[in-house]
């Protein structure tokens, strides 16, 4: 059975990338045909404590750097699954992990959960950069994300795997039943994933007299709930927004199901794929959302949804009103949408698409 040593990001805190690292490391698919050794390259454990500097991600990184170290040694490893942070400070860690790699020529293959690296115009960036992807694979979860590597890695190094999540509960079936059209953000409470953009389109309906309730779910980020809560008084917004807090699993799911239009106005510089709106799909939620990243890949606008121009409060309001008002526009984007889910992104489909790429690099 072939080895592969993993680096991946395990929550917490849940974002894209841990969910995916999870999914991995849980996987039955993965685990029956390969011999999986794992490290969690995670460092903080809120959302908010992300890319900042503080004396114990450099203790995490020393004994990280050992427990690599003692892999390398003792399992010799024939391949590495490693999901790189491209940028910040996260990312001169990661060079030294991918050092100790390259000493003990493990084969990579990089997967991607960001970008950010086509903006990074510094010389000595530039050195990293080419010193990191330099003789290796990179997987990308949409090759309309190529772009951002296209100086570093060649083409015929790229291999494609789109995020996936269980099908589990998946309800083809659903019926709308609410009386008021349900909204629903699920993100991190990130100025960049555009909830006070979202709070000022909803202040616009609001002032045209639209009929709907807004349930805002994530943990606070640059943005606390003590903002966010003034925000929606000072806005009137009260009695039709709501913040629930930081939802998972089964609780967050039910949020899902009672649930008419999902919405992420995100402008996040290094948005790729967001896994939420995955799940948003597998819901036969109508989706509105940004032109950012890969996002117009799972998006398809006036399909299963609609995407707005970043920032724009007015386009989004438009967008929303008119997925409120036209209910049997709403229907056909949730059937359209559930059957864009089933046929692409499902985990099962994940795990055998990376599956797939790991027998062709090894």
């Amino acid at each position: 059975m072939k080895k592969i040593l993993f680096l991946i990001h395990i929550p917490p805190p849940i974002h894209g990338s841990s969910v995916v690292g999870q999914q991995i490391r849980e996987s039955k698919v993965l685990n029956e045909k390969i011999e999986g050794y794992y490290i969690n390259l995670l460092a903080s454990k809120k959302v908010r404590a992300s890319g900042k500097f503080s004396a114990s991600k450099i203790m995490g990184a020393c004994q990280t750097s050992f427990k690599l170290l003692n892999y390398l040694i003792t399992q010799k490893p024939t391949l590495c699954y490693f999901a790189l942070t491209t940028t910040g400070n996260a990312f001169y860690r990661d060079v030294l992990y991918v050092f100790l790699l390259k000493i003990f020529q493990v084969k990579i293959v990089f997967h991607l959960h960001h970008k950010g690296i086509s903006n990074k115009q510094k010389r000595y960036l530039k050195l990293l950069y080419s010193y990191v992807f330099f003789d290796t694979k990179v997987i990308l979860l949409s090759e309309r994300l190529y772009y951002d590597v296209e100086e570093y890695v060649p083409f015929e190094n790229i291999y494609i795997c789109p995020n996936g999540v269980s099908s589990e509960y998946l309800d083809t079936t659903r019926k709308f039943k609410n009386k008021t059209v349900s909204l629903l953000y699920l993100s991190s409470l990130i100025k960049s994933k555009g909830i006070y953009v979202l709070l000022d389109a909803l202040a616009i309906l609001d002032t045209k007299g639209m009929h709907f309730e807004c349930n805002i779910i994530g943990g606070e980020g640059d943005v606390s709930e003590e903002a966010l809560k003034r925000h929606i008084i000072q806005l009137g917004l009260e009695k039709k927004v709501f913040y629930n807090g930081e939802k998972h699993n089964e609780d967050k799911d039910f949020f899902f199901e009672q649930s008419d239009i999902f919405i992420l106005p995100t402008y996040y510089s290094n948005e790729c794929f967001p896994l939420v709106l995955i799940e948003a799909l597998k819901f036969g939620l109508p989706v509105v959302s940004t032109k950012e990243g890969a996002i117009p890949e799972i998006i398809e606008d006036g399909i299963t949804g609609f995407l707005t121009e970043k920032k724009n409060k007015q386009d989004l309001a438009d967008k929303i009103e008119r997925l409120i008002k036209e209910e049997t526009l709403r229907k056909e984007m949730s059937k359209l949408a559930q059957k864009k889910f089933i046929k692409n992104y499902t985990l099962i489909k994940f795990e055998e698409r990376l599956l797939n790429i790991f027998s062709k690099v090894w």
